[in-house]
């Protein structure tokens, strides 16, 4: 399965399967969206030390019988269910995506919000670059303190880019990269829909055990002039 970006995820311009898959969207083209959630329980996870690439072992234990790369999961899949066809899309960055809730823009862009459905995770949308594709585009982290959408481009930020050596390492690490430019920890931000009579944004945040949050709560998030 290809990934949809110009350069190679952990030396590799494809990947075995997808797994994990939870939530998703529907585009205006007819594809559909599929969310690689809850990754690092098969494969592990990745981890930096003293600028040096660690890895944990997945609860799973699937490394034991097909060893890949943990970057390689962890993306939103487009599928065309007409061909069978499926690629990884890069740019809406990897983390525990637990939906891709899609917005289609008055030029025709796409909006594409999701949630990192873990505790003290982070809340995401990504706007498309030209209509019609998810390959490219601008990767945001919502920074609820500021009311603002805080850009993920290495360019848009000297912390990113004394951080990160390129903009596909702040995809592979998007989670790293939200907390740097001071992306909100949530409560397991889970699916999020658009109230088609307002516009607001409703995202579910499950719940937070170990801070007490048993029963979760609706974050409402009303985007400046309705413009998503």
């Amino acid at each position: 399965m290809p990934f949809h970006w110009d350069k190679p995820i952990a030396d590799s311009d494809e990947a075995i399967g997808t797994f994990g898959n939870c939530s998703g969207g529907v585009t205006p083209w007819g594809t559909i969206l599929t969310c690689e959630e809850n990754y690092d329980a098969f494969y592990g996870e990745i981890y930096y030390e003293n600028n040096e690439r660690r890895s944990t072992k997945g609860r799973l234990g699937w490394e034991k019988y097909y060893d890949r790369p943990p970057e390689h999961y962890g993306w939103v899949v487009e599928v065309d269910p007409m061909t069978g066809s499926a690629k990884k899309l890069v740019a809406l960055g990897r983390f525990m995506h637990e939906c891709a809730t899609l917005y289609e823009g008055k030029d025709k862009r796409l909006v594409v919000y999701s949630g990192d459905d873990e505790a003290e995770r982070c809340l995401y949308k990504f706007i498309s670059s030209e209509p019609g594709s998810l390959k490219n585009g601008k990767l945001y982290v919502a920074c609820l303190e500021e009311g603002l959408w805080k850009s993920l481009d290495i360019n848009d930020d000297p912390r990113l880019k004394k951080k990160f050596k390129d903009q596909t390492e702040i995809q592979v690490r998007a989670r790293e990269a939200a907390y740097i430019v001071g992306g909100t920890m949530l409560d397991r931000p889970e699916d999020i829909e658009i109230d088609p009579l307002t516009g607001h944004v409703l995202v579910s945040l499950t719940n937070n055990f170990p801070k007490g949050n048993y029963h979760g709560s609706i974050l409402k998030i009303k985007e400046k002039e309705n413009d998503h």
